[in-house]
């Protein structure tokens, strides 16, 4: 949905992320600053898409634009113009992680990895910590509607000097489910079911203000009425603050959005089955939709892709079908054997040979989602 934001809206939110890397008021000497102007970083956002083009512009940084999205045209990018700064959402971290030519690569020129778009889980904060241990590894938190920063750790303090002085490490981060504090402007509320407002440790969806706030949807004036409330946006998130109130964690995205797979009024996160597949040895990739089901409503269906691992089975069995439907089997029960009745992969597994992605590496659900609905 295109969204109406205003020039007011846009400085704000450069502000507001200025705002953040200054200590007292006072601008930190550049010996500080992980960011340098002149430095080089990854282009894989859309020329239109408003964080690429506030981020690098505030921030003076050399952009290597990267057309469209490939593995091996982002490693070929990294090296040859020695990329310092990998801005990035966790499917392409993934593939990076289980990439075998990716771990051949000299990654000691690379500086910073900043992820968004969605949560870096612990086993991958865990695999992309080996894939580049000298690399700060990070995340943000943002919303288009808000121009689109909201959260995000001080990237100009390094990973060790973290402003949160209760969370020590990177992982330890991750593990907490934050991306940081809000960036100064900003406030946050976590409204419960009841149409009350939850404190430190109570969990709600996040409904947020700030100077950066868009003006709503672009011809859709519903949608606007929906989202846009008194000058507050209902972010579609579910969240709980921290207990001191000074940052809020993410339970799930998208939560109270369609995104969700509604399994016997159970809401289930496609997120969050695809971080415990991606830990299979079978599964190189992977996405998972809602398939229609008569008793439950809908159920989750995951649409895989093979990994060198479980291809190679396949191609060396004498019966291809059956080695194939055993590898599914096994892919399935990853994740009954862990997860809860409403988030097993009831739809069955599908597989693909690629998850389709937009050209900054996000995965594109509704194309296999609309695929199955015309089936």
């Amino acid at each position: 949905q295109a969204i109406a934001l205003s020039h007011y809206g846009v400085i704000a939110n450069v502000i507001q992320m200025a705002a953040l890397q200054r200590d007292n008021g006072k601008p930190r000497g550049p010996d500080q600053w992980v960011l340098l102007a002149g430095e080089t970083v990854t282009g894989m956002l859309p020329f239109f898409h408003v964080y690429g083009l506030i981020v690098n512009a505030m921030l003076q940084l050399i952009v290597d634009i990267i057309p469209k999205f490939s593995l091996s045209n982002l490693l070929e990018s990294i090296t040859k113009y020695h990329i310092s700064h990998l801005f990035l959402v966790p499917p392409v971290v993934v593939l990076m992680c289980k990439s075998a030519p990716a771990a051949k690569r000299d990654y000691s020129h690379v500086k910073l990895i900043f992820t968004g778009g969605a949560s870096l889980s612990v086993t991958l904060m865990e695999d992309a910590m080996k894939l580049f241990p000298n690399t700060s590894i990070t995340q943000g938190y943002g919303k288009r509607q808000l121009v689109p920063t909201v959260q995000m750790f001080d990237l100009m303090s390094g990973m060790s000097e973290i402003i949160i002085a209760t969370i020590q490490s990177p992982l330890e981060r991750i593990n907490d489910g934050s991306c940081g504090p809000m960036l100064p402007g900003f406030v946050g509320k976590v409204l419960k079911a009841d149409g009350s407002f939850g404190g430190p440790g109570e969990t709600g969806e996040l409904i947020m203000t700030s100077p950066s706030l868009g003006l709503g949807y672009l011809g859709d004036e519903e949608a606007t009425q929906t989202t846009f409330v008194d000058g507050w946006i209902h972010s579609g998130d579910e969240v709980k603050f921290s207990e001191d109130g000074r940052l809020f964690i993410l339970i799930s995205r998208m939560r109270f959005q369609k995104e969700l797979i509604k399994v016997r009024g159970f809401q289930v996160a496609p997120a969050e089955i695809e971080d415990h597949l991606m830990s299979h040895q079978y599964v190189a990739d992977a996405c998972v939709v809602a398939f229609p089901d008569e008793y439950s409503g809908e159920v989750p269906l995951a649409f895989v892709v093979p990994s060198a691992l479980a291809a190679g089975m396949i191609d060396r069995a004498a019966d291809k079908d059956a080695t194939e439907a055993e590898i599914k089997q096994e892919i399935q029960k990853h994740v009954s054997n862990h997860k809860i009745k409403e988030k097993w992969l009831a739809g069955g597994v599908r597989f693909i040979q690629v998850v389709p992605k937009s050209p900054s590496g996000k995965i594109l659900r509704r194309i296999l989602r609309d695929g199955l609905v015309s089936k």
